[in-house]
């Protein structure tokens, strides 16, 4: 997609319609966030031009903000991209996500004109993106990491939190079961445990919130089918805590076993070692008491005789 293409989009009589079709016809996520970066690099450009017609010293940081920002909560976008087509894909049925539709544009601007200024078209890619990932999570996504990503799709996406599915990256392939649990670390699943148990409140908390007649929800569809999904993933991440929690203290009472086998027989290694010096001290001792007592002759004392004699006999002789 060259930038000449992408503006003849934009201006065309029917931006949404065009950013639509272009958006989901990559349905890879590589090849769909390559598009959304374009939008994102054009809506920079726009935002940069914008900054150097306001007075010196008014905006100076509007582009780099936009820029971190844009970075920050398009990373969280892919990642949830990923993380829904992963779950989808152990259930055959990606179809869902890659087919899915609106009937309404309920994420058009007032003015669907405005579409032609990169920075709304960048926007609008972003709600329509994450109304399909919305959408799909409630209505599709039962098995994998489902439970995480129904709690991350509920709370903000500002780009300043971590998902669930980045800090249990493992539970993305397999959540349901727990069971990959037994290849970690205690500590490691602990941390894991951590994640499940904040989502699960996270949850647990917007489900009051629907409950609660003074509490407005500020989710699309707060309905039954909403009420359905949230109540079906406390349920997944209360299984999961408590599975997890049996294996986490299984692996806890192994690895004791396997200290106190490590320490025992390096215990046992050490008292080998300062056997074996001792016997060596004592060797070495009983040879040092054994040469002291046996006679021995001085070294080079049988030349000082021999000389000894030799000059007695040379004085006799003199004398």
């Amino acid at each position: 997609m060259t930038t000449l293409s992408l503006s003849h989009i934009l201006k065309s009589a029917e931006p949404s319609e065009a950013l639509h079709e272009i958006l989901f016809n990559n349905q890879g996520v590589a090849e769909r966030f390559a598009w959304i970066e374009q939008l994102r690099q054009a809506a920079l450009m726009r935002v940069q031009e914008s900054a150097r017609l306001l007075p010196l010293g008014a905006a100076p940081n509007a582009a780099s903000l936009f820029n971190e920002e844009s970075i920050a909560v398009q990373r969280q976008f892919e990642i949830l991209d990923k993380g829904i087509n992963h779950s989808l894909d152990v259930e055959s049925r990606t179809a869902s996500y890659r087919n899915w539709s609106s009937a309404e544009d309920h994420d058009l601007p007032e003015n669907p004109a405005d579409l032609a200024d990169e920075r709304e078209a960048y926007k609008y890619s972003l709600k329509r993106l994450y109304r399909r990932q919305f959408e799909v999570t409630l209505n599709e996504i039962k098995t994998g990491c489902w439970p995480l990503i129904l709690a991350d799709v509920m709370q903000p996406l500002d780009g300043k939190r971590a998902l669930a599915i980045s800090l249990a990256p493992l539970a993305v392939d397999n959540h349901s079961s727990a069971e990959y649990l037994r290849n970690m670390s205690s500590d490691a699943i602990g941390a894991y445990l951590n994640v499940f148990r904040e989502e699960k409140a996270s949850l647990v908390r917007r489900l009051a919130e629907i409950d609660n007649p003074k509490k407005p929800l500020h989710l699309m569809g707060a309905n039954a089918g909403v009420i359905a999904a949230i109540a079906a993933a406390i349920g997944a991440l209360t299984n999961a805590v408590d599975k997890g929690y049996q294996i986490y203290r299984d692996i806890q009472d192994r690895e004791a076993r396997e200290k106190a086998a490590r320490e025992a027989r390096e215990a046992a290694e050490r008292e080998r070692a300062e056997k074996a010096a001792r016997e060596a001290q004592d060797r070495a001792e009983r040879q040092m008491r054994d040469w002291s007592r046996e006679p021995r002759e001085i070294p080079g004392s049988s030349d000082h005789c021999d000389s000894f004699e030799r000059n007695h006999e040379r004085i006799g002789r003199m004398c």
